[in-house]
């Protein structure tokens, strides 16, 4: 998804692709201190969700069939869009113009 993503996306970083941080081990310490420079996160529902919310930053967190109200992560300033709201429980299901709406929101 990297080339997709960073032809859809300029100037968007993957520090743990780069060369350069390989040696770093994917370590959760170097997540949340590289989250801390970012305007706002878009996460799925997975740990790296809960690392951008301990950075501090901004969150969109998208959920298929589990439940936000248990697992959500603690951000400061956070939004949950789930699946459910768009007819099943895929993340699929969830609109990209929603996600991009609640990021336009985030960064105005």
């Amino acid at each position: 998804w990297i080339d997709d993503i960073a032809a859809n996306v300029p100037g968007s970083l993957f520090p743990l692709q780069h060369s350069a941080a390989r040696p770093l081990k994917y370590r959760a310490d170097l997540t949340i201190a590289t989250a801390s420079f970012c305007a706002a996160g878009v996460a799925n529902d997975c740990g790296g969700g809960h690392l951008l919310a301990a950075a501090g930053i901004p969150l969109i967190s998208l959920f298929g069939p589990t439940d936000p109200s248990k697992f959500a992560p603690m951000a400061r300033d956070g939004i949950v869009i789930r699946a459910q709201d768009f007819g099943g429980e895929a993340m699929e299901k969830i609109p990209p113009q929603v996600v991009l709406q609640a990021l336009s929101g985030f960064l105005s």
